[in-house]
């Protein structure tokens, strides 16, 4: 970790986080005065599961991967962040640990705002508590969606699922497979690396995707989305 850069200024910042236009003088100040702009390299935790919650964190630049670990060194990915979304707003309101732990899988500039400030914020600024009620309800929607495929579905679902995933949107502007291993997707698939590997040789060779070294292409996007549906 680099050290902090304590020149940052909410008011001209690009990523504007929590909407600084809708902020009074006051509340942007209040912002300013409790928050600190820090770089993580590709490797280094941000936070560890279990540890006492100070922060929320706001992701400018990079790629980030959330998981929990479990017993024997087990780990579950639950998901990767990209830039311009918060990490640890799950655990701002009563939590006093971080139920995940984070990792940078690329370089990636965070910004670090004090629990209490956002949480001043929230209490004084109906814009910035509409904005955590959003952030919620999309947490909650992914969360449930991914119980449903860890639950549901058997592992060419669970691993169609996460290809599906890795090949969104959400990440059209980070070429994502160059930043993870293949342990990566198999703890985000929820299965072993060597059955992981078996399943990925298995789409290789009907055609459905195309990997070439770290990438993996779509092929047949209709029948992934199938394998997906039926589990």
């Amino acid at each position: 970790m680099n050290n902090y850069d304590t020149s940052a200024d909410c008011s001209n910042c690009v990523f504007d986080c929590f909407n600084r236009h809708t902020l009074s003088a006051d509340e942007l100040k209040l912002l300013i005065a409790n928050q600190r702009s820090i770089s993580y390299k590709k490797g280094e935790s941000i936070f560890k599961q279990d540890t006492f919650v100070s922060h929320i964190i706001y992701l400018k630049k990079g790629l980030v991967k959330a998981e929990v670990e479990g017993f024997r060194d087990k780990k579950l990915i639950i998901r990767f962040i990209g830039s311009g979304q918060f990490i640890g707003f799950s655990a701002i309101s009563k939590e006093d640990y971080y139920p995940y732990s984070t990792v940078a899988i690329k370089n990636a500039e965070l910004c670090i705002i004090k629990k209490e400030a956002v949480n001043q914020l929230i209490s004084q600024n109906p814009n910035v508590g509409s904005l955590v009620i959003d952030w919620y309800s999309n947490d909650y929607r992914f969360q449930y969606n991914k119980f449903s495929i860890l639950g549901t579905k058997n592992m060419p679902g669970r691993l169609a699922a996460s290809l599906l995933y890795l090949n969104s949107s959400i990440f059209q502007e980070e070429n994502i497979y160059k930043y993870l291993t293949r342990r990566d997707i198999a703890e985000l698939s929820g299965m072993s690396i060597e059955s992981m590997l078996k399943l990925l040789h298995e789409l290789k060779a009907d055609k459905i995707i195309q990997v070439k070294g770290k990438q993996i292409t779509i092929n047949d996007i209709a029948m992934l989305h199938r394998l997906s549906k039926i589990g």
